[in-house]
């Protein structure tokens, strides 16, 4: 087991604050909320932050840094099913069964926040606000991802990598003003797991998006040069 290095921070100062805590809850309760994530941490490239199988004690906000997900066949094949970036929550797949069912690596250094569990549980009884986050955090989470699955699973690799570009910069929107930025911390081997295509296929597309001045490309760091071009590729009804 890996030991993770904790850090110090505050829920009232930091830049995220928006995202992870109810406008409806009072000083006071933030207070208690911040007594509430009592552990911080941090992870190095490729440091596990859950495993599958492993018992569900808490859920995860990404204070900065990214985190993939995977899942592993009978087969012993790994596929990447989520990336989950700053500002979001994670390790909600352990509320079902107390045990979690994915893989949660993350893809560079990152920090976590940690809300444990029981600590979770008895706190957001006393505040409603809180619960009704939790609520609607998780309701979102499924809603997209499930989106994503339905929209990938008809789409030919042009208008499945279009998507996934879209999908990141619109959660950077919620977090930042330049949401048209993106520095993608997956490699091509990742990125054709999530999208079900090869290297040379990502590869290939993202070199098209950028001869047509949809997006341009350096290494990791992508922009979107148009937006409007990129939603006509994903509504394009060209078969694949």
């Amino acid at each position: 087991m890996i030991k993770h290095k904790e850090f110090q921070e505050s829920c009232t100062t930091c830049h995220l604050s928006q995202v992870c805590i109810p406008e409806s809850m009072n000083e006071n309760e933030v207070t208690q909320l911040d007594n509430l994530v009592n552990s911080r941490i941090k992870l190095k490239k490729k440091d596990s932050l859950f495993l599958s199988g492993d018992s569900f004690k808490a859920i995860y906000a990404i204070k900065s840094g990214s985190i993939k997900t995977t899942i592993t066949s009978r087969s012993g094949m790994e596929q990447i099913n989520g990336f989950f970036i700053q500002g979001e929550i994670i390790g909600f797949d352990g509320f079902a069964t107390d045990k979690h069912v994915f893989n949660a690596i993350a893809l560079e250094d990152s920090r976590i926040c940690v809300i444990k569990k029981h600590d979770l549980e008895s706190f957001s009884d006393k505040f409603l606000p809180l619960k009704n986050q939790i609520q609607r955090i998780m309701s979102k989470e499924i809603v997209r991802d499930n989106n994503m699955m339905l929209l990938l699973g008809n789409m030919n690799s042009e208008q499945k990598i279009a998507t996934f570009i879209q999908n990141i910069s619109n959660r950077l929107n919620k977090r930042r003003n330049n949401h048209l930025a993106i520095t993608l911390k997956m490699t091509r081997e990742e990125m054709g797991s999530y999208l079900g295509l090869t290297n040379e296929t990502i590869s290939r597309v993202l070199k098209k998006l950028s001869n047509l001045n949809l997006i341009s490309i350096d290494g990791k760091e992508l922009r979107i040069l148009d937006e409007d071009g990129l939603k006509q590729i994903i509504h394009n009804d060209c078969k694949p």
